[in-house]
């Protein structure tokens, strides 16, 4: 009599590739739907996060205008709120201390963009949107719009004072910095300098230390026209003289002139 083998049989080479192949359809199928889940559960998670930033903003704006002193930093409002992300730009109300807009990017990357009058009032910023030249740019505008409306101010620092206190200086982004001397400067800001006077006023921006205050007028990193131009001090480069240019131009003249600094 015949004994039956103990030997179990194994899977072939063709059942084998089948299950591969099975494995790897399901997984296009279900990856990208379970991607696409995760991205918009974190973008409504970042909308969260920006809206307790919004109202945070005006209850610390509110309580500055009653209270007076210094106007309270974007660094500060996102730690009063609980978050861990960072203001790009906020623009309050010129008639009381609500928030007309603001860009915020939490610490996962995602930027979303609260607007007072738009329906819905927060969304997911777009690609071009949280481009940091994109960013600058509008920035540079902004100033140079409140640098003409506010003919009163004679004084560059009072500018820089008023935008403080409107928004707060802008970060720079570490883009800006990267390939420099200054690529480990975490708590640079952008500033506005004009030139020219009155309406005829036309302003760049230059990066110095802190969040506040001029800086002693020493740019690490200058942004004119679409250009930078990066000192090599380590300390920053003088640009006080910068003050007797008419135009842009002349201001970039002088910095192409000044040994200390290089476009980029």
């Amino acid at each position: 009599m015949m004994r039956k083998s103990n030997r179990k049989k194994g899977f072939t080479m063709v059942e084998l590739i089948v299950v591969i192949v099975i494995i790897l359809v399901l997984a296009a199928v279900l990856v990208p739907s379970l991607l696409k889940y995760i991205r918009k559960a974190q973008e409504a998670a970042a909308i969260e996060e920006c809206a307790g930033v919004v109202k945070m903003a005006a209850v610390e704006r509110s309580q500055w205008l009653a209270d007076g002193g210094d106007a309270p930093t974007n660094e500060e409002i996102v730690q009063s709120a609980g978050a861990n992300g960072k203001i790009i730009e906020v623009k309050y109300s010129k008639e009381d201390f609500d928030v007309t807009y603001m860009m915020y990017e939490c610490k996962n990357g995602i930027v979303v963009i609260y607007e007072f009058d738009k329906d819905p009032q927060f969304r997911i910023a777009g690609e071009n949107e949280s481009n940091p030249l994109t960013i600058i740019d509008k920035w540079v505008q902004t100033t140079t719009n409140e640098s003409q409306t506010l003919k009163d101010f004679v004084d560059r620092k009072e500018l820089i004072k008023h935008m403080e206190d409107n928004g707060g200086l802008l970060k720079v982004d570490k883009t800006f910095v990267q390939g420099t001397i200054f690529n480990n400067d975490d708590n640079l800001y952008w500033r506005p300098y004009y030139v020219g006077q009155n309406t005829n006023r036309a302003t760049f921006l230059y990066a110095s230390d802190g969040n506040s205050g001029h800086g002693q007028w020493r740019a690490k990193i200058v942004y004119i026209n679409g250009l930078k131009y990066v000192s090599d001090e380590v300390s920053g480069t003088q640009i006080d003289a910068i003050k007797d240019c008419k135009t842009l131009d002349e201001a970039k003249s002088w910095l192409e002139t000044n040994n200390h600094f290089k476009a980029q």
